[in-house]
């Protein structure tokens, strides 16, 4: 008997395993180790919080290089007398290698170990800053498509679609016949973390993502790279038109960037990015002095990635 698998079904069954033997940083490219990136980041918080202490919790560390660079900023930056850090992930081992990498800094550090893949709270405390790293995305989702109905995909193991059942999604009119993956736990946790920010705390995250604006190639290529596994790891994109509407709809106090103009927002400067060995912005003198740089640069430039980083605020004034 052929069984058939809702997505979440699939990463539900086999995400688990995959972070407990590997780290997410050592198969994915990301921006996690941009310092320019975590440096804006770091610049925001020091925009927003301006208290003695400073309660941070990091959701999917991954190796810790983005919060290391980050909290470097910030110590070097900032005022606090105390900063506690609080990390939680699926994974014992990414947690052991994430301390291993930040308990030098001279910071309060404690671990947690969770299960994201049910919709319930999972923090232990209150916050200035709630920290999404590119985690969500390999969280339970369900994958649909809209034709003469709105149909949510059924799967096999090898990630083929097999069938579908008829499900109540609202897709574009324009993108039918595009597999659209909707991430409703991975928007639970968001807008739920809210109830765990301190006075002028907000939540955030990157993510590597899509809106329907931003969907500009023919449904087949779509398609095919709509889900996708990886080494045994299956994951998606976040849909951040899903956000919005999520945003608007618990009128939440949310903004959304493409990550690249976070950027270059917070630390005032034009960026371009390069996504080949190495994911990273530069500045266009960091592009002239350098012989190579200069070189993949004239190869093409991209305006926009497809990386995207989104803030929720606890307050309506911020």
């Amino acid at each position: 008997m052929i069984i058939f698998y809702t997505l979440g079904q699939l990463q539900k069954k086999l995400n688990k395993s995959f972070y407990n033997t590997k780290n997410l940083y050592d198969v994915f490219t990301t921006f996690a180790g941009s310092k320019k990136f975590q440096e804006a980041r770091a610049k925001k918080c020091l925009d927003l919080i301006n208290n003695r202490e400073l309660y941070l919790a990091e959701v999917g560390p991954g190796d810790g290089i983005h919060t290391e660079l980050y909290l470097r900023y910030i110590l070097e930056n900032g005022d606090f007398e105390r900063i506690v850090l609080d990390a939680y992930d699926f994974s014992k081992r990414n947690l052991k290698r994430f301390k291993k990498r930040v308990k030098n800094l001279g910071i309060e550090i404690n671990l947690f170990l969770t299960d994201l893949s049910i919709a319930r709270p999972f923090l232990e405390r209150k916050y200035y800053v709630i920290t999404f790293h590119e985690m969500l995305d390999d969280l339970p989702a369900s994958a649909c498509v809209l034709e003469d109905s709105t149909y949510e995909l059924l799967f096999d193991q090898e990630l083929n679609v097999q069938s579908k059942k008829q499900c109540k999604r609202t897709i574009p009119k324009e993108l039918c016949g595009y597999y659209i993956v909707f991430n409703d736990l991975a928007w639970y946790h968001v807008f739920e973390s809210r109830k765990f920010l301190r006075e002028n705390g907000y939540v955030e995250l990157s993510d590597y993502g899509f809106t329907y604006e931003s969907i500009d190639v023919p449904k087949e290529l779509w398609n095919l790279n709509a889900v996708r596994e990886i080494e045994g790891h299956i994951t998606v994109d976040l849909n951040f038109s899903q956000f919005k509407e999520l945003s608007q709809r618990l009128n939440a106090d949310a903004e959304l960037w493409h990550q690249k103009e976070f950027a270059e927002e917070m630390l005032g400067k034009k960026l371009w990015f390069y996504s080949e060995d190495k994911l990273d912005y530069y500045t266009t003198e960091e592009i002239n002095r350098d012989k190579k740089l200069r070189k993949l640069f004239s190869q093409g430039i991209i305006e926009h990635d497809n990386y995207w980083y989104a803030i929720i605020y606890r307050n309506d004034e911020h």
